[in-house]
């Protein structure tokens, strides 16, 4: 069981660093490449990807600390389920963002100057 938990955290903290990665670079494309290129397209663009950078952050440290502070709840799992629910939610919108900019930005650039 133990080495099932071990292999269950290393493969989300690879998958973490590997869609940060992916994030920073696009951000770093987006900010040198398409600036050069389309200019216009580059805020929407590098909000996009900012966003998603800030929320792979921050659910690295929401989530745990959601289980911390519901730990102690005399519901115990019951508030753990519920308020891991409605971060997943919020989280979910903050993506909708994200992608919505990324729709916006990708329009710009296609868009002949």
């Amino acid at each position: 069981m133990e080495r099932d938990t071990t292999f269950l955290m290393v493969a989300g903290s690879i998958s973490t660093l590997l869609g940060l990665g992916v994030s920073i670079a696009l951000l770093v494309v987006t900010l040198t490449v398409v600036r050069r290129h389309k200019p216009q397209a580059v805020v929407p663009l590098a909000a996009s990807f900012g966003i998603g950078i800030v929320s792979t952050l921050s659910s690295v440290v929401v989530y745990p600390l959601l289980a911390t502070v519901t730990h102690s709840s005399s519901d115990g799992i019951g508030s753990y389920m519920v308020m891991q629910s409605a971060v997943t939610v919020g989280f979910a919108l903050v993506h909708m963002v994200a992608g919505v900019l990324l729709v916006l930005g990708l329009v710009k650039v296609a868009t002949p100057t």
